[in-house]
């Protein structure tokens, strides 16, 4: 196999802003629907606008999420923890799927590598075992296009 450094694909502060925004405007609404203008809604929402603000500053500083590529395979780093996976692990290609409102690239692990860690069949991902998603630098598109290259490259015995 052909050793490279590593390809780091860095989160996008402009998504990560957007994220946060959305977020905090969904939750305002939502409280203001559940409890109406008061003392409830006044004590609430500041408390979590800040905790979604200190989120934001923790993924700028921490670089999350990100997703680092190397010729053994990929580890998509969230927020919290992290998710690794060998070429060897996937089965068939990287595709962007829909997860909710926003598309993510879905993909599927071998039948061997579920029975190992006893994954069990969800429908959460549309037909694919995991998905990386999230506020990074490259579209759902290029990102599934690197990965499909990345593991071809590396791992040439796939299809």
């Amino acid at each position: 196999m052909l050793e490279i450094s590593p390809i780091f694909v860095p989160p996008s502060f402009i998504r990560l802003l957007g994220t946060l925004l959305l977020g905090n405007l969904g939750g305002a609404l939502g409280l203001w629907s559940i409890f109406g203008p008061g003392k409830i809604f006044a004590t609430v929402f500041p408390v979590i606008a800040g905790l979604t603000v200190l989120m934001f500053i923790i993924a700028l500083v921490r670089q999350r999420p990100s997703l680092v590529i190397t010729s053994d395979g990929f580890t998509f780093r969230k927020l919290f923890g992290a998710k690794s996976f060998r070429w060897e692990e996937i089965d068939g290609p990287f595709a962007v799927i829909k997860i909710g409102f926003s598309k993510a690239v879905g993909y599927k692990l071998t039948q061997e590598y579920r029975e190992r860690v006893g994954k069990k069949p969800t429908s959460q991902f549309s037909g694919y075992d995991d998905a990386i998603g999230g506020a990074l630098k490259l579209s759902s598109g290029a990102l599934a296009l690197l990965l499909n290259q990345q593991r071809q490259l590396h791992h040439p015995q796939v299809n």
